[in-house]
């Protein structure tokens, strides 16, 4: 393990990597009593995941129900991180500073328009709310990635690292860049691509190519692509980063392109945006913008 801004290295369990106590307790609204269920929650998917990643690459390519678990997996792991909580609560200030500039709340018929703002704010901004609205995105992110094409990426030596925050994102609009942290509010449907370390030896990648199942046979990676990866993984990290302690994972630096161009023959940003999978499964998630906590969702497949 690594942390960030420092030198310090350090070998510790798996079970204590990016661990921190009690980030999911949250105060029962009726009660104020301090719960675990979303904690709870969270661990179903776990280990309803966990033995599909033990050894992903001999069930590859996965079975659509492996997919589908997967998918919602990773979408999870996107949000439950400190970063999208750090996020949601400047996106709810800004939104409610804007409701008092704009006036939002002012009615002849309300005594204290303010006493009433200020409490829904509190409100929006309680471990509650925000731990419902986490949940009610998942999903969303749940069926893009599901919908999306998976590449499972070999590479040779245990060359990859991963981090607390995982998933790394390159946007559509985006030519080159240099690696920092996953920007939230573009939204999953502007990716061109998403890589997941799974293992010290293999990532997954996804694409918007329109093909009717992923792609069976693995891409063999050089280590070059792996300083690549890890650049990003790094980057995105908040605190901690992480690889095998007898492994010393290549970490580049610059400016660099996206890898998906150069591994599947064809695929360009247009291809992205003119996926018919992409469009179809934006427009289903569309339909369900503003459903409150969701019990399930929708994959799309061509054909």
């Amino acid at each position: 393990m690594a942390l960030l801004g420092t030198t310090t290295r350090r070998v510790i369990s798996v079970s204590n990597a990016a661990v921190r106590n009690g980030f999911y307790k949250r105060h029962r609204p009726s009660t104020g009593e301090r719960i675990d269920d979303v904690e709870w929650s969270l661990s179903v998917i776990e280990n309803a995941a966990a033995p599909i990643l033990a050894n992903l690459p001999e069930r590859w390519p996965l079975r659509l129900e492996e997919k589908t678990l997967l998918a919602e997996f990773f979408s999870i792991q996107r949000l439950r991180g400190p970063r999208w909580h750090d996020e949601y609560r400047v996106r709810t200030k800004a939104l409610f500073e804007g409701y008092r500039r704009d006036g939002s709340f002012d009615h002849p018929e309300l005594d204290d328009p303010k006493e009433l703002i200020d409490g829904y704010e509190a409100h929006c901004l309680g471990d509650s709310e925000r731990m419902i609205r986490m949940l009610s995105m998942s999903p969303k992110g749940a069926a893009t990635f599901g919908s999306m094409i998976w590449n499972l990426v070999h590479f040779r030596s245990p060359v990859l690292a991963t981090s607390d925050h995982p998933i790394s994102f390159w946007l559509i609009n985006e030519t080159s860049k240099q690696p920092g942290p996953t920007v939230f509010d573009a939204g999953l449907l502007n990716v061109l691509e998403v890589w997941v370390p799974i293992s010290p030896h293999f990532a997954i990648l996804m694409t918007w190519l329109d093909e009717p199942e992923d792609r069976a046979t693995p891409i063999k990676a050089a280590k070059h692509h792996a300083a690549c990866i890890n650049a990003f993984t790094v980057a995105n990290a908040e605190k901690q980063w992480f690889h095998l302690p007898e492994a010393t994972p290549p970490v580049a630096t610059g400016s660099f392109y996206p890898l998906s161009t150069e591994f599947i023959a064809g695929y360009t940003a247009e291809t992205a945006r003119r996926s018919e999978i992409r469009a179809t499964i934006g427009e289903r998630v569309n339909e369900r913008l503003g459903e409150s906590l969701p019990q399930d969702f929708e994959i799309v497949r061509l054909g």
